[in-house]
Parts: C-alpha cells; sequence; structure tokens
C-alpha cells in the first residue's frame, strides 16, 4: 500500500470505487475525484463529502474514500460480515522478533480466514479485498 503518510487511513481508489459499485454513499472526510483520481482530504467534520448530494452526470467523477474503521463497519451493517485481524508472535529461535497477523472474517455462510502472515497494513488491504470479494460474489450468485 503506497500512499501518502497523511493519508494512510483511507482506503485506496480500486478499493473505494469497488465499494461505490456495491452501493456505499456514506458521508467521508477523503475522495478521489477526475480522470487522474487525484484524492482530496477535507479537515472538517462540517464539509464532510457526501456523495449522495452530488449530480448523477458528476458523480462518475467522484469516489468517496472512507476510512478504513468506516469501510469495515459498513460490512458489517450492511452485509452481515464481521471481521478482524489478530496478531502472530514471531518465535525464531525462542526470541520474540516481532508481531506478523492474519485475518479473519465470519459469516454466516460459514468462515473465510487466512492463514498467511503479513505486516499489519497488507493484513488491513487483503481483508477488505476479501470482503468486497464475498459481496460481489454474492450479489453474482
Amino acid at each position: 500500500m503506497k500512499k501518502e503518510k497523511n493519508d494512510i487511513d483511507f482506503v485506496p481508489y480500486i478499493e473505494s470505487k469497488a465499494m461505490k459499485e456495491l452501493g456505499f454513499d456514506g458521508k467521508c472526510f477523503g475522495f478521489y475525484y477526475g480522470s487522474k483520481n487525484k484524492f482530496k482530504r477535507i479537515n472538517k467534520i462540517k464539509n464532510s463529502y457526501d456523495i449522495t448530494k452530488i449530480s448523477e452526470t458528476r458523480s462518475t467523477l467522484f469516489v468517496a474514500s472512507p476510512l478504513y474503521q468506516q469501510a469495515f463497519d459498513w460490512f458489517r451493517k450492511t452485509h452481515e460480515l464481521e471481521s478482524y485481524i489478530s496478531p502472530k508472535l514471531s518465535y525464531p529461535d525462542g526470541f520474540i522478533t516481532g508481531f506478523e497477523y492474519y485475518y479473519s472474517i465470519i459469516d454466516s455462510n460459514g468462515d473465510y480466514g487466512d492463514d498467511g502472515v503479513y505486516d499489519f497494513e497488507e493484513a488491513t488491504i487483503k481483508r477488505l479485498r476479501k470482503l468486497i470479494e464475498i459481496v460481489k460474489e454474492r450479489s453474482n450468485g
């Protein structure tokens, strides 16, 4: 995940666009706009970006970028998908050298886990991508 330091908590463009296609339309503090998908961050609560207020003709140029927590809350509330990241301790040679992470998603249709080991940012984006994939499969099936 390569992002500006100040924008690390925002969902990247590709995943934000996929969420928009799945029906996400919440107010956000960031959005992508224009043909080059430039990112804009809004610093005042009263100015949060409300994608529902953009005209239909202009809405294709704007993609709301939620915070990761907003995205995970939306999947939980809208699609009843619980997900979390858990740490795994690293023990080479008997010494704890740090943390690695994996993610898990709980759904009434089954559990989707990933025993792969990632840094926290990788686990976060993989978790989000899996949620998007599950919802897309549901809508196509």
